[in-house]
């Protein structure tokens, strides 16, 4: 069935009959489009609608060049399998049409956002997730009419609008990243918002937090230093009293663990062994004893699903590591390793934006190669600082991910990197590990 889908959360899109027709319209043709499609189901009359886009002082003209836009979208929009009309035009007034195959994401936005308003957040997790994924950019971002005032100030009003709604969003997903212990996408969330408004000390304070949750003292002092330093420089002016009094507290705390100690909580015992530091399906509820396992250590989180893809554990993983780690260390891997992780990880280019993949591989030769980029970066980042990797799920994790582990499991015995794997012990993949790690 024909379907008209208007994009207008980041790069426009318009898709008819699943094909774009953005390059088929004028600027006007599109604008007005749009407008029409926001306020769907609202009648406006010719006249305004001539006159907010077109020059008032000459009416005539302006109702020509409406009549004749409204000509070029219907010649490219027609009606739907059932006859219906995108966009009603009768006599004297002009709207689109609520009843025809019409998808807009910023109304089913607000279709969303309005449904769980109110309500307890931690039990709309997946429609949080859900708006966040459709807020793809700024509201008609970069789009712009010549001589259109006040249809660029209709556009600018919107963007605040949606852009207040993206971040209470980004709020209630926080809250509840935190209470289901999912820090690692609380993490994400609050540099996404950090990039957003760089100078919101309560931001930096969430972040302190949640990195004091994790035991991962340096990283907390980071961002509190990261915090004073965005502050002096943009406003001249130094963190509040309550945040002085937070970095008081991590300066005083201790660091030191005792790495191969047996620990106990309610009957779940926990074992490092000591050559692949490896912690067999630890239960969610023995995080207060975790803690003081991995005190002074760089904690990752990246747990496994059920996708298929390949590569997607380990492009995942860079992912991470380049947001926890300083661009400096990060530089410390050599250009070729880069590129060879570039094959499954483009964000690599914020690294080094030279880099381009042109040569040819053959699918073995070039998993050994990412296999070796991604070995190496994870030996140059663990002598800067011990680090743990928690590993959800194990039983999904895609299969190159999952020789990778292999792969270095053989190679690097005894480095100072500590795996803790949740998942179905009877899985034939955690079955695999642990006769590596008995064989080891």
């Amino acid at each position: 069935m024909a379907k008209l889908e208007i994009y207008m959360l980041g790069n426009l899109k318009i898709i008819w009959n699943g094909k774009s027709i953005v390059e088929k319209l004028s600027n006007k043709a599109t604008a007005l489009l749009c407008y029409l499609a926001v306020n769907k189901g609202k009648k406006f009359s010719r006249d305004k609608l001539a006159t907010y886009f077109w020059d008032a002082s000459n009416m005539d003209s302006a109702r020509y060049n409406l009549r004749y836009n409204l000509w070029s979208l219907r010649k490219i929009i027609k009606q739907d399998k059932v006859g219906q009309n995108m966009i009603i035009s009768i006599k004297d007034t002009c709207m689109i049409n609520p009843n025809a195959n019409l998808y807009i994401d910023v109304l089913e936005l607000n279709e969303v956002y309005e449904e769980i308003k109110d309500k307890k957040i931690y039990d709309y997790k997946n429609e949080l997730e859900k708006i966040k994924n459709l807020y793809k950019g700024e509201f008609l971002e970069e789009f712009y009419i010549k001589k259109c005032i006040e249809f660029n100030d209709w556009i600018f009003y919107e963007r605040e609008k949606y852009q207040r709604k993206y971040i209470d969003i980004l709020h209630k997903l926080i809250y509840v990243y935190k209470k289901n212990h999912e820090y690692v996408k609380a993490i994400d969330l609050l540099e996404e918002m950090i990039k957003i408004n760089p100078l919101k000390e309560e931001l930096y304070v969430e972040l302190i937090q949640i990195y004091i949750e994790l035991g991962d003292r340096d990283a907390a002092i980071h961002q509190y230093d990261r915090c004073c330093t965005t502050l002096r420089e943009e406003l001249n002016i130094g963190p509040m009293e309550s945040t002085k009094k937070i970095y008081e507290k991590i300066k005083e705390s201790k660091t030191t663990i005792n790495r191969f100690e047996v620990f106990e909580e309610k009957g779940i015992n926990l074992k490092l062994n000591t050559n692949s530091h490896i912690i067999w399906n630890p239960k969610d509820n023995s995080q207060k004893i975790q803690k003081q396992i991995y005190k002074g250590k760089k904690i990752i989180e990246n747990p496994c699903y059920p996708l298929g893809l390949d590569y997607y554990w380990i492009s995942n993983l860079i992912e991470i590591l380049m947001m926890r780690y300083e661009e400096e260390d990060l530089k410390k891997l050599r250009s070729y390793y880069w590129k060879d992780i570039l094959r499954i990880q483009s964000k690599v280019l914020s690294i080094d934006d030279t880099l381009v993949v042109t040569d040819q591989l053959s699918i073995k030769t070039e998993k050994n190669r990412i296999f070796s980029g991604v070995e190496k970066l994870l030996n140059i980042l663990i002598e800067i600082k011990p680090m743990v990797i928690f590993i959800k799920n194990i039983h999904y994790i895609d299969e190159y991910s999952f020789q990778f582990l292999k792969y270095y499991l053989f190679k690097n015995q005894y480095d100072t990197l500590h795996l803790v794997l949740y998942g179905d012990e009877n899985h034939r993949r955690m079955k695999e590990l642990k006769k590596i790690v008995n064989f080891l």
